[in-house]
């Protein structure tokens, strides 16, 4: 028997094997059932608002029990737009493994801001600047903004709304100086209020000392921001920052404090 023969009916015999063995696994893919539901979330750094275990609840509430059911009647995109429907989920990513277990993959959005009006409504500030409800059962450690405005219309539970959205120049400049504390370990360390004052004008209290920090514009707020830090590493090496209750940012190239 020559060679080509020999292929020709070792072909012919395997082909046959192959498709049963693919028809087997095939069934056997069918048959196969989730054994658990695992949620992995992904803080990035930030406060929790939320646990895996409100995840779980949320997708069994809507989906009933995951467990026992075959692998291809789980719809992985499906509990995928069902958990970004949470307020504070940024991404999900949901997959089946061959050892029977549904993952999901949950990334939370990092809040840097929380605004707070005259009436107590507050509502956060992530830094892609998304509005997300107050996290009542997890609050996030993130400055509070307050001023004079309102947020009675805002209802970010049930929309998707941005800072841009909102049309209010108070808001877009509360989030500019969020967003550069937030990228400066220090003043995210230090900062916990910004408000505007009845003349317009932006100031912080921080963590060092019984004083207020008057920016004014956000024009130059980098800068501004700069000589803060230094006006504290030198204060402190003078005796402290105490014996100030304001210190005046809005002047070039200097730092005026107010003494008590």
């Amino acid at each position: 028997m020559n060679r080509k023969t020999q292929n020709i009916i070792f072909w012919l015999i395997s082909i046959p094997l192959i498709i049963v063995l693919l028809g087997m696994v095939s069934q056997q893919e069918k048959e196969r059932r989730i054994q658990d539901f695992r949620v992995d979330i992904e803080y990035q750094g930030g406060d929790y608002l939320f646990t895996s275990e409100d995840i779980e609840s949320q997708v069994l509430t809507k989906f009933d029990s995951l467990k026992g059911k075959p692998l291809p009647q789980v719809k992985e995109s499906a509990i995928e737009m069902e958990i970004e429907k949470n307020p504070y989920v940024l991404n999900a990513e949901v997959y089946t493994t061959i050892d029977g277990f549904c993952h999901a993959d949950v990334w939370q959005r990092k809040a840097i801001l929380q605004l707070i009006d005259d009436k107590g409504k507050c509502v956060y500030v992530d830094e892609n600047g998304m509005l997300m409800p107050d996290g009542e059962t997890l609050p996030a450690r993130v400055p509070v903004a307050n001023g004079n405005f309102s947020l009675d219309t805002i209802n970010p539970e049930i929309e998707d709304l941005t800072i841009d959205d909102l049309n209010n120049t108070s808001f877009e400049q509360f989030y500019t100086i969020a967003k550069v504390i937030q990228n400066d370990e220090f003043l995210k360390a230090i900062v916990e209020q910004i408000y505007n004052n009845k003349n317009g004008e932006y100031a912080i209290v921080t963590k060092l000392g019984q004083h207020s920090v008057l920016i004014g514009s956000i024009s130059q707020l980098g800068k501004k921001l700069e000589k803060l830090k230094i006006f504290y590493k030198n204060a402190n090496a003078r005796g402290g920052w105490d014996k100030y209750d304001q210190l005046n940012l809005k002047y070039e190239n200097q730092v005026i404090g107010n003494k008590k």
